[in-house]
C-alpha cells in the first residue's frame, strides 16, 4: 500500500512539473489588449494623430473592463487628454452603462473603484447625474468622495455649484483629489469666486490651490481671511499658506489673529516660521517674548545642524 502511494505521489509530481514547464501557455489576451488600447489612446488622445488601426471595439465583459482600466490609467497619469476622444470611445463601447450595471450589489471598495474609473470616461447625461447625486448622499465618506470626483469630471464648469451644495466638509485628502484633477487639466478654476464665497469647502479649496500652485495675486485674499474670517481653522490655514509661500508678513493683522490662538497653535506656527526661514525680527513682531526665545533656540539649533552636516 505504501509502495502504491509512493508511486502515485511521484507520478502526480511529474505531471504537475510537466504542465508547469512543458505545456504550452496561452497568450495573455488581457495584456495584449491593454497594449493595443494604450497605443491607440496615446496616438489619438495625447499626440493627436490618427492611427491606422480601427478604434477599440469591445464585445465581451473582459474587453470592456480592459478598455476601461486602460483609459483610467492613461487619464490618471497624464495631463490634458483629449476628453472628447475618450468620451467618444466610451459612448461607442457603452462603457458608462457597463460600469453602472456593476455598481448594483457591489462592495464599498468595488464601488469606489468603479466610481474612480467612471470619472475617467464620464459624459454628462440625466441618468448619470441622478446616480451620482444618490451616491453623493451616501453615509460612507469614501463613496461620497469618489462620487464627487466623478460629478466634477462630468460637469467641470459647475464646480462652485457642486461643492457649495455638499452636505459634508471636504477632508484634506478630498481636497488633494480635486487638486489632482486640476493638475491633470480636467478642471479649470477661477480662484476669485472661491475666496469671495462664504462656503467653508470653497475657501479651503481656494487656499489649497494657492498653496499648491503659488498664486501671487492671492495675497490680498489671504490677508482679508486672516483679518476677518470667523472660522479659526480657515484663518489658521490662510496664515500657513501665506508663510509657506514666503510672502511678506503684515505684522499687525497676523498678531491680532494670533492673540486668539491657543499656546499649542502658536508654538506650532513658531516652528513653522523657523523652518520657512523667516527672520527673528519677523517672528518677534508677531509672537510673544517667550515664543521668540523658543524660535531663537530652534534657529540656532538648525544652523548648528547645517554646519555639522557641511563639515562631515
Amino acid at each position: 500500500m505504501s509502495l502504491l502511494y509512493t508511486i502515485y505521489i511521484i507520478v502526480s509530481y511529474c505531471l504537475i512539473l510537466y504542465f508547469i514547464f512543458a505545456a504550452p501557455s496561452e497568450p495573455n489576451l488581457s495584456s495584449e489588449l491593454h497594449q493595443e488600447y494604450t497605443a491607440y489612446l496615446i496616438a489619438t488622445s495625447l499626440v493627436g494623430n490618427t492611427p491606422n488601426e480601427q478604434p477599440p471595439h469591445t464585445t465581451t465583459r473582459a474587453q470592456r473592463n480592459t478598455l476601461i482600466e486602460t483609459i483610467h490609467c492613461l487619464v490618471s497619469h497624464t495631463y490634458d487628454c483629449h476628453r472628447d476622444m475618450i468620451q467618444h470611445i466610451a459612448k461607442q463601447n457603452r462603457l458608462q452603462e457597463h460600469i453602472l450595471k456593476q455598481m448594483t450589489g457591489s462592495t464599498t471598495l468595488h464601488k469606489c473603484r468603479l466610481l474612480s474609473q467612471l470619472s475617467s470616461i464620464i459624459h454628462d447625461d440625466k441618468r448619470i447625474a441622478t446616480t451620482l447625486s444618490r451616491y453623493l448622499h451616501s453615509r460612507n465618506h469614501n463613496i461620497r468622495t469618489h462620487a464627487l470626483m466623478a460629478m466634477l469630471a462630468a460637469k467641470p464648469s459647475e464646480l462652485i455649484t457642486i461643492i457649495s451644495g455638499l452636505k459634508f466638509r471636504l477632508s484634506p485628502s478630498d481636497i488633494h483629489r480635486i487638486i489632482a484633477l486640476i493638475r491633470q487639466g480636467s478642471l479649470f478654476v477661477v480662484i476669485e469666486p472661491l475666496f469671495e464665497s462664504n462656503n467653508h469647502n470653497l475657501k479651503m479649496l481656494a487656499l489649497a490651490i494657492v498653496h499648491n500652485f503659488g498664486v501671487d495675486i492671492a495675497d490680498k485674499y489671504l490677508y482679508h481671511i486672516i483679518r476677518t474670517e470667523p472660522n479659526p481653522d480657515i484663518a489658521e490655514e490662510a496664515i500657513y499658506t501665506l508663510t509657506t509661500l514666503k510672502r511678506p508678513l503684515k505684522y499687525k493683522i497676523i498678531k491680532e489673529r494670533l492673540a486668539m490662538a491657543s499656546e499649542r497653535q502658536r508654538k506650532r506656527l513658531c516652528r513653522h516660521l523657523s523652518v520657512e526661514g523667516y527672520s527673528l525680527n519677523s517672528i518677534r513682531a508677531i509672537l510673544e517674548p517667550t515664543e521668540y526665545q523658543y524660535a531663537q533656540q530652534l534657529i540656532t539649533s538648525y544652523k548648528r545642524q547645517l554646519t555639522q552636516s557641511q563639515t562631515v
